[in-house]
């Protein structure tokens, strides 16, 4: 009998913690939602930041690295992308640089999930459009363990797919796996795209 009224009074004092830290909770969330939607971050690019993104982890990220991500989205809004030739750029050395590439996109059976732990990546499309896998990589089942030293590791990822083009552009997080490059209503490209990399 005394075991169970514990169990009450644990029950009771878990769900009062709850009450009295969900409004805290609300104000963050409100909080973060004013800032992502506010848009100072995007440092007057025209963009738009696409629904998927996860704003509480992303705003986790920015604040961490405010000037990493400013010369990011600056880099996006101020360079001539469609000028830019394949290969590798540097933006603020190794913490803040730009991948172009160009070519075919992919079918998703031929395609694997992956996450990266040391970079964040923005996904811009200079020409054409793809559809991007993203989805969280806590609890997905391990194909290809994370190589630190690539900074990358596959996975099994329960992701849904999003249109990335040449209007919007997709944040792929280290909680996130995700699925680039794959082609749009059996529509393989050729297409021009850009990668962001934002070291955490």
């Amino acid at each position: 009998m005394k075991r169970r009224w514990n169990q009450h009074k644990m029950t009771l004092l878990i769900l009062l913690c709850a009450l009295c830290l969900s409004p805290a909770i609300l104000a963050q969330d409100n909080a973060t939602l004013q800032w992502f939607n506010g848009k100072k971050w995007l440092q007057g690019l025209a963009l738009q930041p696409d629904p998927s993104i996860d704003k509480v982890a992303f705003k986790k990220l920015y604040d961490a690295h405010p000037d990493r991500w400013n010369k990011a989205f600056a880099y996006l809004k101020n360079t001539d992308l469609a000028s830019l030739k394949p290969g590798k750029h540097l933006i603020m050395g190794e913490d803040v640089f730009a991948t172009v590439t160009e070519g075919p996109l992919r079918s998703e059976a031929s395609a694997k999930w992956e996450n990266h732990h040391a970079y964040s990546d923005i996904h811009h499309m200079i020409t054409g459009k793809e559809n991007m896998g993203l989805g969280p990589v806590a609890g997905a089942a391990v194909v290809t363990p994370y190589d630190a030293q690539k900074d990358i590791g596959f996975y099994k990822v329960n992701g849904k797919f999003y249109e990335v083009n040449t209007g919007n552009f997709l944040l792929a997080l280290p909680s996130q796996g995700h699925m680039p490059g794959i082609e749009v209503n059996g529509d393989k490209g050729p297409v021009k795209k850009i990668v962001i990399k934002i070291r955490n």
